[in-house]
């Protein structure tokens, strides 16, 4: 499993313990031919997300994490109002990592959104990709998700949603 990030073309495949688990080293898109670097970009992305789930999101138990079912209906269900017609067109190449704080009534807490990654050419199109997303957890959030159950609040109470055309959409991690 990807855990980390290497920076030096020497560190590629190294494997050593990381926190407990077993992670392999892979090369920055920088030491890369250029028709390689998309592929790491998305490698690097996935390796940013790790890094901050393991450190900075909630822990959640064993059995409290949500099932693929539950994932795919939230994802669907914010991509509804996720609005990119009146993005530019480098902040539609743009993915963003965002996590949100939800209620026990459902609804997301508009001051925890908050942008954990992106990965767009300036920070004029993350912005915008950022703020694209956050209308859409706010529209939808407020009155799509009214299907969450109580008994599970824990596995949903704090979401990490990816936001891209790039990739696959908009994706509950």
């Amino acid at each position: 499993m990807v855990r980390w990030c290497s920076a030096t073309a020497a560190e590629v495949g190294r494997e050593e313990e990381f926190l407990g688990m077993k992670t392999v080293a892979f090369c920055h898109s920088k030491h890369l031919p250029a028709s390689n670097r998309g592929r790491v970009q998305v490698i690097g992305l996935a390796c940013l997300l790790s890094m901050v789930l393991a450190f900075s999101a909630p822990a959640l138990a064993e059995n409290q994490e949500l099932d693929e079912t539950t994932r795919r209906v939230i994802s669907e269900e914010i991509s509804y109002c996720w609005n990119v017609g009146w993005l530019t067109t480098e902040a539609l190449e743009t993915s963003v990592l965002i996590q949100v704080e939800m209620g026990e009534d459902t609804r997301p807490n508009e001051n925890s959104i908050r942008l954990l990654i992106s990965n767009g050419p300036n920070e004029k199109a993350e912005k915008q990709a950022f703020e694209a997303a956050r209308r859409a957890i706010v529209r939808c959030g407020s009155r799509r998700l009214g299907f969450l159950e109580m008994e599970s609040f824990d596995a949903w109470h704090t979401l990490t949603i990816e936001f891209s055309l790039t990739n696959s959409g908009v994706t509950v991690q």
